[in-house]
C-alpha cells in the first residue's frame, strides 16, 4: 500500500472538525470520559435506553482520526440499564447489544461520512425488532432473533426463566 497522500493511496485522513460537524449535525452527542477516543451517541426517539455510539478512531486532542492501518470508524448499539445501581453509587455501565461493519477511511473524506451515515442508520433499525417484545423479569430489550434479555445479570439471576422465545 502507498504512503497516505501518494498515488495509490487509499486511506484518507478525516478531520475531527468535519467528523464532528457531521455527528453533531445528526444529533448526537459527545460521551464524556470515555477511553482514548472521542464517542458520540444519540438515544433512539422512542426508546431511549437505546442508543447508537459511534467510536471514532479521533484521539483527545487530536485534529483527525488515527493514523492508517491503527483502527477503523465503529458504530454499536449499547443499552443503558435505565435505573440499575452497582456498588450502590455508580449506574451500570452500558451493554453493548448490536454491532454494524467496521468503517475503513478510505477513499474521501465525504465517502467514509457517507459510510458512517449508513452505519448509524443500520444500528438505529435494529432497536424496533429487539424492543417488539421486552423481557418479563426486567423489562430490558430482548434479541430479536433468540428472544433472550440483553441483560446476561438478568439471564443468571431468572436462571434462563422469564422470558418465552416464542413469546407466548
Amino acid at each position: 500500500m502507498s504512503p497516505p497522500g501518494e498515488p495509490g493511496s487509499r486511506f484518507v485522513e478525516v478531520p475531527k472538525e468535519a467528523m464532528v460537524g457531521f455527528l453533531e449535525g445528526c444529533g448526537f452527542k459527545p460521551v464524556p470520559g470515555r477511553g482514548t477516543e472521542l464517542v458520540y451517541e444519540r438515544p433512539h426517539h422512542n426508546h431511549g435506553d437505546l442508543r447508537v455510539r459511534v467510536y471514532t478512531s479521533i484521539g483527545f486532542g487530536s485534529t483527525a482520526a488515527r493514523g492508517c492501518g491503527e483502527d477503523a470508524i465503529r458504530v454499536v448499539l449499547v443499552w443503558q440499564p435505565p435505573h440499575r445501581i452497582v456498588d450502590g453509587s455508580k449506574p451500570r455501565p452500558v451493554i453493548g447489544v448490536g454491532t454494524t461493519k467496521k468503517i475503513l477511511r478510505t477513499g474521501t473524506v465525504e465517502g467514509v461520512l457517507a459510510r458512517l451515515d449508513v452505519r448509524m442508520r443500520e444500528c438505529y433499525l435494529m432497536v424496533g425488532p429487539m424492543c417488539h417484545r421486552r423481557c418479563r423479569t426486567c423489562q430490558a430489550p430482548t434479541y430479536y432473533d433468540s428472544g433472550r434479555c440483553v441483560d446476561k445479570a438478568c439471564q443468571v439471576r431468572a436462571g434462563m426463566q422469564g422470558f418465552d422465545p416464542k413469546g407466548r
